[in-house]
């Protein structure tokens, strides 16, 4: 079983692959925060990931067994009327989304971008909504004993309030990569049990050949 409370580095490392000999292992949900999932893996070169084997993979590293897991994620931005940019990036994305959608207990939560214009001039585009879907679903799970691990992959201190309220119900395990696109949050980082760094030995297991 893993028993440190919090180690931050490769599940990787020497030794750590443990057997068992329950009969019964905990049901974890796997949460993944699409946004930063995909700069963590601009960090390594973008490699296309097969997302149950990540899924899958990451439940075995904690011990438990996958319930369903969950990937938060906004279409991309388009204006109107759309640019031929903007309408690439839309049909990429709806083919990744049905991709997803087909996958044995997947669930897509989809949340919405926006537009904003700040003072100096400059114009941003921001998630909205993620947080709080993924809120929902956590604590739900968490406080109806459905899970009783949760597996997050992110770095935004947005969810630090759903990972403290569901901690008080289940373990918390994030996975991070600190890198040029992608960090992690101090307090989403206290607000977890145990904290473990995603390295490119995980994103090569993890690619479609």
């Amino acid at each position: 079983m893993l028993t440190p409370s919090f180690h931050q580095g490769s599940l990787r490392d020497e030794g750590f692959w443990l057997t068992s000999n329950c009969d019964f292992l905990d049901k974890a949900a796997v949460f993944i925060d699409g946004g930063y999932f995909k700069k963590v893996r601009e960090n390594f070169g973008d490699p296309k990931v097969d997302f149950l084997r990540v899924s899958e993979d990451l439940c075995k590293r904690c011990s438990c067994e996958r319930f369903r897991t969950y990937i938060y994620d906004c279409a991309p931005y388009q204006s109107n009327p759309p640019t031929q940019n903007e309408r690439e990036k839309t049909q990429k994305f709806n083919v990744f989304y049905t991709t997803i959608k087909r996958l044995p207990s997947f669930e897509f939560r989809l949340g919405k971008l926006q537009k904003l214009n700040k003072p100096d001039g400059t114009v941003v585009v921001q998630q909205k909504g993620v947080d709080i879907l993924l809120t929902i679903d956590l604590v739900k799970l968490a406080a109806t004993k459905t899970i009783q691990k949760a597996i997050l992959i992110t770095g935004d201190s947005d969810f630090v309030p759903a990972v403290k309220e569901a901690r008080e119900l289940t373990k918390m395990t994030l996975f991070f990569n600190k890198g040029p696109k992608t960090g992690l949050s101090d307090d989403l980082r206290m607000a977890v049990d145990e904290c473990y760094e995603l390295t490119k030995t995980d994103f090569d297991s993890w690619q479609i050949k």
